[in-house]
């Protein structure tokens, strides 16, 4: 019924971000707050998974000895450069429509719903669509993808009216001049022309480098300066063309260098002095540095639009903390995008909007999306997640503090630290991701010893159902750490196409971890959710498809029960990743509608939940799936776009699986 490929492209990647899940903050290196001055967010709502890689911009790869130690500024030197104020801008003013943006003490910028009339924004409601200023592809996807519609081969065969729809082998078309960019069509390549010019050139010079730097070495060195350093480059060619006043928001960006220690600022000074050298600013690996040679950089320097060096550096933390992650129609991560509007959305746990890009991020106008998922009152700031909600609260305050630089103050989290005895007559609140399964089997939580602070004691150390003590000694924070090891390996595995080897990395883990957590628990939602994505991958080229289907059918019924827990507290009803998550386990029931109707034999979890009869039952079952994701879509990606590319997607599943079952009855 629903075929491997559609299953493929509607996979639910853990990001980043994100993303995992919804979110589209990109988490490039230790970096600080998202748009001007977000210290202390406000509680409100939130995002997932994803942006470029958190390792994207510490982990760039290797790249010509030139690129980072013959630059006019060394990196250790850039990192001690006095920090550049941002420009004036006023205390508040009109951004778009009903938006307003205010400048706070406690916050800085921020967006705040401020409609002419009483109306409250519903979950479905854009707020705000923009086209980024750049989006780019990110390295790994510089082979596979279109740099300019950020599409496959086959995507642009389905979608797009110019390619070539009757060929039976679809390909990319390399730039013959960088050989580094591929297009998915003439006309992309047109359209992307004016920007990739000078970039063309740069790509030739810089990997010349990089194969004179490579002479003699046996570590491999990288033909591309980086998703970064390409990102950023843009961003100042086509500030070059397009004026001051097209750039000024993005140097309105909050930078926060002055907030980042040395171990901080050294990447993102390495990235900076690497991005001199790439767009030509800088000397060359062999020539002798002077001070004719320095005018020259500086001149060259200024052509840009930068001052100084410290300037440079300021334009790349101001990247390193406002980019957001390019992300699929299904929130799998592309690429990065730099959109100064929506930077200035300040972060919540418990946030009431998301930053989507319903069609992809290479449609051409309005790709980036704000859209509400919770009722926002007028008068309310609109908060969207700069971390992956899955996390427990340990981990969403680590990331916070090490990339953004501040504490988060939303409800969720001022709940976590002040740890209030519950009020007469009611239960105390259990966060469903730090809650273990009772040792009596009675289906009640128990507080894992890792709630909220390691030094703090836990909320309630007894079950919420039947009151027995949690088990002593309890070893979920050992299995938790091996959970945490497991998932980056495997997601290691996904990015270099390898999903026979991250299945067999999470098994272990996710057995484990099931055994003594509800299926919302962290991490082993995220694992659950890394599983599901490699079965899927492998569904369509393993001997034993159905087999894959099947456990992936029964992770997505896990996945789908743990987004849920707790009323949707954590996942709300129009969270993108609950959204997209339900329309992944609707079409793999539908799939597997014709299997043998076996249950488990071998399966990651602990206690599989029971699948629906093959047959009748099970396509009934993932109709129903497939009609409430539908309606979350809405939620998630915007009623307007009427639930954007996976919204299409599933109608046309439900139109399909309508017109088989009515021919069933027929008969």
């Amino acid at each position: 019924m629903a075929s491997f490929q559609a299953l493929k492209q509607q996979r639910a990647r853990r990001g980043a971000g994100a993303a995992s899940a919804g979110q589209a903050r990109a988490a490039p290196a230790p970096a600080a707050t998202p748009a001007p001055a977000d210290a202390a967010p406000q509680p409100a709502c939130a995002s997932e998974e994803a942006p470029v890689a958190a390792q994207e911009l510490v982990a760039e790869p290797d790249a010509p000895e030139a690129a980072s130690t013959q630059a006019f500024e060394s990196a250790a030197t850039m990192a001690q450069l006095p920090a550049c104020g941002s420009r004036a801008e006023s205390t508040s003013y009109r951004l778009r429509g009903e938006l307003e943006v205010r400048r706070t003490e406690a916050s800085g910028r921020s967006i705040w719903w401020a409609p002419t009339s009483v109306k409250s924004a519903t979950a479905g409601t854009t707020l705000l669509a923009v086209s980024p200023h750049v989006a780019v592809l990110s390295s790994a996807h510089l082979d596979s993808r279109c740099a300019l519609c950020f599409k496959t081969a086959d995507e642009a065969i389905e979608a797009l009216p110019h390619t070539a729809s009757g060929s039976s082998s679809p390909r990319l078309q390399r730039c013959s001049g960088c050989r580094t960019l591929h297009y998915c069509s003439a006309a992309c390549q047109r359209a992307d022309w004016p920007l990739h010019r000078q970039e063309c050139a740069a790509l030739v010079a810089y990997a010349a480098s990089a194969a004179s730097s490579a002479k003699g070495q046996t570590q491999r060195v990288a033909s591309e300066p980086g998703t970064s350093v390409r990102a950023l480059a843009r961003l100042l060619w086509a500030g070059q063309k397009k004026g001051a006043d097209w750039m000024e928001p993005v140097h309105n960006m909050q930078s926060n260098r002055g907030k980042m220690d040395s171990q901080q600022l050294e990447p993102l000074g390495t990235i900076a002095a690497r991005l001199a050298f790439f767009m030509g600013v800088t000397l060359r690996p062999d020539a002798e540095p002077d001070e004719e040679r320095s005018s020259a950089a500086r001149a060259r320097l200024a052509a840009l639009g930068l001052a100084s060096s410290a300037q440079l550096l300021d334009f790349v933390c101001q990247y390193a903390t406002n980019s957001f992650t390019a992300a699929s129609s299904d929130l799998s991560p592309l690429g990065v995008a730099v959109a100064p509007e929506a930077a200035l959305l300040n972060h919540s746990c418990v946030p009431n909007a998301c930053v989507v890009f319903p069609f992809g991020p290479g449609a051409r106008e309005g790709s980036l999306r704000v859209v509400a998922i919770r009722e926002i009152k007028p008068g309310e700031e609109i908060l969207t997640s700069y971390v992956d909600l899955s996390d427990c609260y340990a981990k969403r305050r680590q990331t916070l503090a090490e990339r953004y630089l501040f504490a988060c103050s939303c409800a969720m989290c001022k709940h976590a630290r002040r740890r209030a005895p519950p009020k007469a007559g009611r239960a105390a609140w259990l966060d469903p991701r730090e809650a273990q399964w009772c040792s009596r089997a009675c289906g009640g939580w128990i507080a894992s010893p890792l709630t909220g602070d390691e030094t703090a004691a836990p909320v309630s150390a007894s079950c919420s159902k039947c009151g027995a003590p949690r088990a002593q000694p309890d070893t979920s924070a050992q299995a938790r750490q091996s959970g945490e090891q497991a998932l980056e390996r495997a997601e290691r595995f996904l990015d270099t196409n390898e999903p026979e080897a991250a299945w067999q990395t999470l098994q272990r883990s996710i057995r484990v971890l099931s055994a003594v957590m509800p299926p919302s628990g962290y991490p082993l939602l995220a694992l659950m959710r890394c599983a599901q994505t490699a079965l899927i991958e492998l569904a369509g080229s393993s001997d034993a498809s159905e087999e894959k289907l099947d456990e992936a059918t029964r992770l997505g019924l896990a996945i789908c029960a743990g987004m849920q827990a707790a009323g949707g507290a954590v996942f709300c009803a129009a969270h993108p990743a609950r959204a997209v998550a339900m329309a992944t386990l609707g079409k793999l029931l539908i799939a597997d509608a014709q299997g043998d109707g076996s249950q488990a034999q071998h399966s990651c979890l602990a206690s599989p939940p029971r699948l629906p009869q093959a047959g009748m039952e099970r396509a009934l079952a993932g109709r129903a799936m497939l009609v409430q994701a539908h309606e979350e879509l809405l939620g998630a990606f915007g009623r307007d776009t009427q639930g954007g590319a996976v919204g299409a997607t599933v109608r046309s599943a439900l139109q399909s699986l309508d017109a088989e079952l009515s021919l069933l009855a027929a008969r």
